[in-house]
């Protein structure tokens, strides 16, 4: 029999459930950090309270403009801050757990329905870092799940002006994010139109379309709404370039997301999931214990994680394709041999399938662990009611069976959920030192961004812009600072014109400080081939200033200084032609131009030799040298000696001048570049050669592209003649 109807107990119940997800995360809610996506929704949010308009002044990779105007409300009612956000993520959960009890308990039984509450309430913990953390997904799942719930009431009720307030939310969930918000939508509609052919309830074509144009008008308004306000502030053309052009130009264009994983094979070990595992592993377990896990017996010797891994990917589906053919098949037959509608093909089941539908095409590239979490409760809702028509289906024993199995899985979830949520509290441990933050992050990654902060604070003048590329726009936000040319993270498939519009106003505002990551995801390329332009506007205008690391394969960032013009001017490399150098090539690495020499080792020396005539007025060279940035991070060679010898060319004693030895592989401290200045005056009017070596104690895998030296004169001793 269908379950009892939606009463005041259950309006109770809702209540409580709303209250119980507000207080249950309140001991781990301030945990962790996202320097990406939790930083670039907080810093284009700063952006708007200072006036900017979206598209126009800021430049939005793909999200429609709801989130960030929402999030900017929230910081100028509650105060700016990562701490603030974290009370609406709570709010937004909140309103997301009550909307799926009404949703699954108009199908279900209420005590069916409290377990798939419960189920939800460890997912909060699994989903990590969504829920953790305010995010357009958050904010767009969460208004179309209130949608849903309200249009389940609406159609039992036969309220229009609840469905109409159903596409009004809708229509918000899409200005949030347009993937969920049009799929979604778009599936919760076309439920609306089968409703009447399922449950032959229809007396004509207004009986057809009444219900799914209102609450299609209701999205409309919305819409229409965004584009009025968007085109009355010049904006429209940039919002149809950003948000509509942009990602169907990424889909096409970008092929390096993670796709789902092979379900062959699948009982043994995978080896191309395994080398994509930081993709498909659940991300709580990768932030607490990947160091363990990674190295246990269970990763290393079964294939039990691959197995569990490719079974949670693919179980959505299946799940959702198995209800689908179930429920519709019924309510079509049921349709075409005159019998009355069963409960398979009630309002609450068609709906539920438009909506869990609707997630399941808003799943594009990039499938990974983080994208699958916010599409997997809307399938698990769909498969809590698979069981209990199971359960009508079973005698005695194997109902007991069935129940107390789904309860263990359910209380185990639950269960290790918590025990992660007491150990995020106990790892991200440390206050970040900004009035900004509010929140802890790890002993890991907290020094750096405390680290980075008080150099930024102390070495950039206040009021100036603080660019940081490519992509951790937190600490902007976290320093209270803009960026330049309205640009927040560097990755590919953007405007073309963007290095242009950064190099201009980078170039308008001169502004004295600039942060680099050299840690960079792969998949997603290199600075300097994703932006060359501004790569080489920085090497040319900037130097290393600061570097920020405290430990081999964690966190490296670099502070950036800019040159003084006379300093940029100044002959960069005090040779002319290739009869002044041997044995080097020129290069540029970040942030630098050098003359790379090949590594070798005692035995088997390599130089690099330097011809010129010594200036007896301008007697000095400035040299810096080191290890190429890009290199320190994966850098297993070492340690590395650099010497520097001048020899007379009309006869004489080599003189070495400079020696040092350096190993960054083993010694962080050691990650940065050196400078010494070498006296020519002995060799005043004679014509000489530097000779630079780099030798480490066995051959490097890759000896080239990894060590280098700058020379240069410095404008107190500039131009000696080079021959």
């Amino acid at each position: 029999m269908e379950p009892r109807p939606f009463d005041r107990t259950d309006a109770a119940i809702t209540a409580l459930i709303g209250v119980a997800a507000l207080l249950y995360p309140l001991f781990f809610f301030d945990r962790w950090i996202g320097l990406l996506d939790e930083g670039y929704i907080h810093a284009i949010a700063d952006d708007v309270n200072r006036g900017a308009v979206l598209y126009r002044d800021v430049y939005i990779d793909n999200p429609f403009p709801g989130s960030f105007h929402l999030l900017a409300l929230w910081f100028r009612l509650f105060g700016t801050s990562v701490l603030s956000s974290r009370v609406l993520a709570l709010v937004g959960f909140a309103v997301y757990a009550a909307s799926f009890y009404r949703i699954v308990r108009a199908s279900v039984p209420r005590a069916w329905a409290l377990g798939f509450i419960v189920f939800l309430f460890a997912y909060r913990v699994w989903a990590f870092p969504h829920w953790q953390v305010y995010s357009y997904s958050l904010a767009s799942a969460t208004l179309i799940t209130a949608a849903a719930a309200l249009l389940v009431s609406a159609v039992q009720h036969g309220s229009f002006a609840w469905i109409a307030a159903a596409g009004l939310v809708a229509g918000l969930s899409a200005v949030c994010k347009q993937d969920y918000g049009f799929a979604v939508t778009g599936g919760l509609g076309l439920a609306l139109l089968l409703l009447p052919l399922l449950r032959r309830e229809a007396k004509g074509w207004t009986d057809w379309i009444a219900r799914p144009a209102t609450f299609g008008a209701g999205v409309a308004v919305v819409l229409g709404f965004m584009v009025l306000w968007l085109a009355s502030r010049g904006a429209l053309d940039e919002f149809v370039q950003q948000a509509v052009v942009q990602p169907l130009r990424g889909a096409v264009g970008f092929g390096a997301y993670p796709r789902l994983p092979d379900p062959w094979p699948l009982w043994g070990q995978d080896a191309h999931l395994r080398e994509q595992v930081g993709h498909y592993f659940p991300s709580i377990l990768v932030t607490l214990w990947w160091s363990s896990l990674s190295v246990g017996s269970l990763w290393r010797d079964t294939a039990f994680w691959d197995v569990t891994l490719k079974v949670v990917f693919w179980l959505p589906i299946l799940a959702y394709a198995l209800a689908a053919a179930l429920w519709l098949g019924r309510g079509a037959a049921d349709a075409a041999r005159g019998r009355p509608a069963s409960l398979f093909v009630s309002p609450a089941r068609v709906l539920l399938l438009g909506f869990a539908g609707g997630f399941l095409i808003a799943f594009p590239p990039p499938r990974d662990w983080t994208h699958l979490m916010m599409i997997y409760p809307p399938q698990a809702a769909v498969g809590a009611v698979l069981l209990f028509d199971l359960d009508r289906r079973l005698g005695g024993t194997l109902r007991r069976v069935l129940r107390v199995g789904a309860a263990i899985v359910v209380a185990a979830l639950f269960l290790s959920g918590f025990a992660m949520a007491i150990e995020l509290r106990r790892q991200m441990s440390w206050p970040i030192d900004s009035p900004r933050a509010g929140v802890y992050a790890d002993v890991q990654n907290g020094p750096i961004l405390d680290d980075v902060l008080a150099w930024a604070r102390e070495e950039s003048p206040s009021g100036e812009p603080l660019p940081v590329y490519p992509l951790q726009p937190m600490l902007p936000f976290l320093a209270g600072r803009e960026i330049a040319g309205g640009f927040h993270v560097i990755w590919p498939v953007q405007d073309p014109s963007r290095d242009v519009r950064i190099i201009d106003d980078l170039e308008r505002r001169r502004p004295a400080r600039v942060v680099y990551s050299l840690s960079q995801y792969q998949h997603l390329g290199r600075f300097q081939d994703n932006a060359p332009q501004l790569f080489d506007y920085l090497v040319d205008h900037y130097e290393i200033d600061r570097v920020f690391s405290r430990e081999r394969l964690g966190p490296l960032l670099v502070g950036l200084a800019r040159r003084p013009d006379e300093l940029r001017d100044a002959t960069s490399l005090p040779y002319d032609g290739e009869r002044a150098l041997d044995g080097a090539e020129p290069a540029r690495w970040p942030f630098a131009d050098v003359l790379e020499v090949e590594v070798g080792t005692p035995l088997e020396p390599r130089s690099a030799r330097l011809r010129l005539r010594v200036d007896p007025d301008r007697p000095l060279l400035a040299l810096s040298y080191g290890l190429n940035p890009d290199r320190w991070m994966d850098l297993q060679d070492g340690p590395f000696t650099f010497t520097a010898e001048v020899v007379p060319l009309s006869g004489g004693v080599p003189h070495e001048v400079l020696r040092e030895t350096i190993d960054p592989a083993g010694d962080v401290s050691a990650r940065a570049w050196r400078a010494a200045e070498v006296d020519l005056a002995p060799f005043a009017r004679e014509p000489v050669e530097v000779v630079l070596r780099v030798a480490a104690t066995e051959r490097p895998k890759q000896p080239r592209d990894l060590a280098g030296w700058t020379v240069r004169v410095k404008p107190d001793a500039a131009s000696g003649s080079a021959q």
